[in-house]
Parts: structure tokens; C-alpha cells; sequence
């Protein structure tokens, strides 16, 4: 058997391995929402994955009769290097375009690639645990499986919490997973004997800078910024300046400071509408994007926009709009912030997505939009942009339809466009009125003339 470890080491290698593995769960969630959004099922398949692997990581780990360390150090390398390239937003890009392609199934196309780079990494570090209880001194199992378990979750709890409010807020993606990486090769350092140091070095060493530019370079020369919520980019070109949002583009602003269709049209609605004309009043934004509802030449009103990520309007300010944005922000989950809003707005644009065609589950629910229409003004209006299926097709367009015109008696649906794309610009256009009209025309009693008439 290997020399045996010093209680020290071994505690830093458990806390340590703990803290990398769970960071890299983190790191897969937040690096999967670009290409396939926030969805439970993607957390599931990521937690399930993980969860399996570590397992089977334990299994094997626990048969391990000789050469403990050789055996560890080959397995942090390893690690290391896939995490190094297949976690790279670089290397994502690639892999789900390819796959999408071929595949063209979200559930195969993100279990595929957890099976492939997720999984390896942590059926690797997960035998860290049992291989390192055969450095303990105690003959007591009990004493050594609950010591080695209990440093080990620590390490799993911090890396978590650390991963989330820390790294990824003030170092974003590339740099967290260089940090992880690193810490990898603090634990094989502490691992090896000294006299492995240059044989080990000559191999980590340059695993770390690759990882550098695969991740850190890489997205400081192709993103804008990274954080635990989004990846920025802001494209210019002659026509005018767009906003990219973990891979979708939120906003443009052209140079005539016309901006998406969709955006134009309810802006149309809303300012110039002979019903509407909105001015000097209360408005809602659920959904920031590049703030783009209020700017330009539109009238005085009071916007307030929400969104989860506080780093959105600096972005919008300082790359994108280039000014200060028209109203106020507040960060926050737009669902609580609607929950406890005690007051009413005249009218509320709902524009919330997680990527391109995600919008997290728990902003689509009826429960979301009743709160909505709580903090609706009575015959004030709602806007939803909704990205799905213009012809209904989808049982999922079909379902987000039901669950508007249940809260909302009297709604218009109107897709930009009715040609053969899968996923379309849906505005509804809802009026907070109350009472329901339960008249019907029907052919032996009909006032539909007279009605049209007197309205």
C-alpha cells in the first residue's frame, strides 16, 4: 500500500474534491442555459447524471487494492482536462449546434453530452473517497466512513454556495472554471511527493493554461460578460447594435432607434394607440432585455423594469443603449416581485426568457399570471411576448394559450408572422375587465347589428 497521507492532507484532499465536484455541477447548469434554458428537466438530467456517476465512482473506488495515489493522480488530470475543454463555452457552442443538427431533440442532445463530459469527471473524483480511507490509522470502518463523508460533504456544501454567489458573480464562467481546474491541481499537488513535483507539472501546468484560453481568453474576446444568470454579447454593425443573451438576441437598437418588430408593434400599441396613448402613467416591465420599450422618442410615462440579473442594466447602459435607461430598475425574480407589489400599473409587458425559446417554468403558470392581473389596474392593459408555435401546432403553445385567456376574459393573439418557422413572436394583448360578457349571437336571436351600432 501507498505511504500512508498525513491527516492534513488528507482532510484538504476530501474538502477539496467535495468543493470542485459539486462547483462543476453548478458550473454545468449555469453553462447548459444558453443552448437548452433553465428548465427542471434540464436540472433533473444534470442532478440524476451527477448523482449516478458519483455512485458508480464510489463503487469502483472502493475496489481499489493498490497504487492509491498513482491511481488518484491519474484521475484528477483527467478530470482537469475534460473539464478544461468540455465545459468551455467554446467547445458547448460547437457541441450543440453539431448535435442539433443531427440529433434535433433537446432531451438526447443534453443527455448525450452530460453522459459524455459530466459524467467521467465525477465517476473519476468520486473514488476519491474510498481510495482515501485506506490512508486512515483507525481500524474503526464506522469512525473512518463518517470522518471521510463528513469533510467531503463540507466541501460540497461551500463549493455550491461559493460557486454560485462568488465566483460566478465576480469572476463569471471562463475564470470559475479555471479556478476549479486549479484547485484540482492544488489537491494533486498535495497528493504526489515532492520528488513527483516536476513530472506532475510538466503535465498540469500546461493543462492550466490551456484551460486559461479555452475559457477565460476565449469568452473576453467573444462575450462582453459572463455571470451567474447570462452570457452578454453586443454585436455592432452599420444597420445599428443588437444584444445577445445567452445566445438569443434580446434587443437591437437600429440606428433610426427602431428596434425589434415585436417591440415596435407594442410600442405602436401602446403610444399611439387612439385608445391607448399611454402617458404619464404606470408601467410595468417584467423582463429587461436592453430596455428598449422606453427609449427613443416615446411619451412621458413611468416605466419600472424587473429582472433577476442586477448586472443587466450596467450592460444595457454601458454597451448597448450607450445612455442611461429610461425608468427604473430593480433586480429582483420578477414572480416575487409581483407577489408582494402592493401597487397597480396601468399597463405590463411580460417578456421573460432564460434563452432563446425558454422562459423558466415557474413564469408561465396561473398562478404567475393571476398575480399579474392582481397588479393590473382595472381596465389596464397586459402585454405578453410570447415565442412559440404562430399556427398552434404545439401542444405547448396551445397550453400557454389556456393558461393567458383563464386569467384574462378578453385577449388578442397576433403572431408576427405565419410562415413555416417552428418558433414565432406571439403578442397577446389582454384588458384587465372583470366582468365577462355572456352573450352569444345565435340565429333566431341576434343583436349584433344594433350592438355594433350603439358601441
Amino acid at each position: 500500500m501507498d505511504n500512508v497521507l498525513s491527516k492534513n492532507r488528507t482532510i484538504l484532499i476530501l474538502f477539496l474534491e467535495g468543493f470542485v465536484s459539486v462547483s462543476l455541477q453548478m458550473v454545468m447548469m449555469r453553462q447548459l442555459v444558453p443552448f437548452v434554458g433553465s428548465s427542471v428537466i434540464v436540472s433533473s438530467l444534470v442532478v440524476g447524471i451527477f448523482l449516478a456517476s458519483l455512485s458508480l465512482g464510489y463503487v469502483y473506488g472502493g475496489r481499489v487494492k493498490t497504487d492509491h495515489v498513482k491511481i488518484l493522480s491519474r484521475n484528477l488530470i483527467i478530470s482537469a482536462g475534460i473539464i478544461s475543454l468540455g465545459a468551455s463555452y467554446l467547445f458547448m457552442n460547437f457541441w450543440f449546434s453539431f448535435s442539433n443538427s443531427i440529433i434535433n431533440n433537446p432531451i438526447l442532445e443534453i443527455s448525450l453530452y452530460l453522459l459524455l463530459f459530466l459524467a467521467p469527471i465525477v465517476f473519476l473524483l468520486g473514488q476519491t473517497v474510498p481510495i482515501l480511507t485506506n490512508f486512515y490509522k483507525s481500524n474503526n470502518v464506522s469512525e473512518i466512513t463518517g470522518d471521510t463523508l463528513a469533510i467531503n460533504t463540507i466541501g460540497s456544501v461551500l463549493g455550491s454556495i461559493v460557486t454560485a454567489i462568488v465566483f460566478f458573480y465576480f469572476f463569471g464562467m471562463g475564470k470559475t472554471i479555471l479556478i476549479d481546474v486549479v484547485l484540482l491541481g492544488i489537491v494533486l499537488f498535495v497528493l504526489i511527493d515532492k520528488k513527483e513535483y516536476v513530472k506532475k507539472g510538466v503535465i498540469s501546468i500546461p493543462l492550466m493554461i490551456f484551460c486559461y484560453f479555452v475559457n477565460v481568453d476565449y469568452e473576453e474576446k467573444s462575450l462582453t460578460l459572463t455571470n451567474s444568470y447570462n452570457n452578454y454579447q453586443v454585436l455592432k454593425y452599420p444597420e445599428g447594435r443588437y444584444l445577445i443573451m445567452n445566445n438569443s438576441y434580446a434587443s437591437a437598437l437600429m440606428n433610426d432607434d427602431s428596434n425589434w418588430e415585436y417591440i415596435n408593434k407594442i410600442k405602436k400599441i401602446m403610444f399611439h394607440d387612439k385608445e391607448m396613448s399611454l402617458e404619464n402613467k404606470d408601467i410595468l416591465v417584467l423582463g429587461s432585455g436592453g430596455f428598449t420599450l422606453s427609449y427613443g422618442n416615446v411619451p412621458k410615462n413611468n416605466f419600472t423594469y424587473v429582472d433577476i440579473d442586477p448586472m443587466v442594466k450596467d450592460v444595457a447602459e454601458k454597451y448597448f443603449l450607450q445612455n442611461n435607461i429610461n425608468g427604473e430598475f430593480i433586480a429582483e425574480d420578477a414572480r416575487l416581485f409581483v407577489k408582494k407589489s402592493n401597487k397597480k400599473y396601468d399597463s405590463i409587458l411580460v417578456d421573460l426568457y432564460s434563452s432563446r425559446h425558454s422562459i423558466p417554468w415557474h413564469l408561465l403558470t396561473n398562478e404567475f399570471f393571476s398575480d399579474i392581473k392582481s397588479a393590473t389596474k382595472k381596465d389596464g392593459y397586459v402585454f405578453f411576448n410570447i415565442v412559440a408555435n404562430g399556427r398552434f401546432d404545439s401542444k405547448y403553445t396551445r397550453a400557454i394559450h389556456n393558461t393567458i385567456n383563464n386569467n384574462f376574459n378578453y385577449c388578442h393573439s397576433s403572431p408576427l408572422t405565419y410562415d413555416d418557422q417552428e418558433y414565432v413572436n406571439i403578442i397577446y394583448i389582454c384588458k384587465n375587465v372583470e366582468e365577462k360578457e355572456s352573450e352569444i349571437y345565435v340565429d333566431n336571436f341576434s343583436k349584433s347589428d344594433l350592438d355594433e351600432i350603439l358601441n
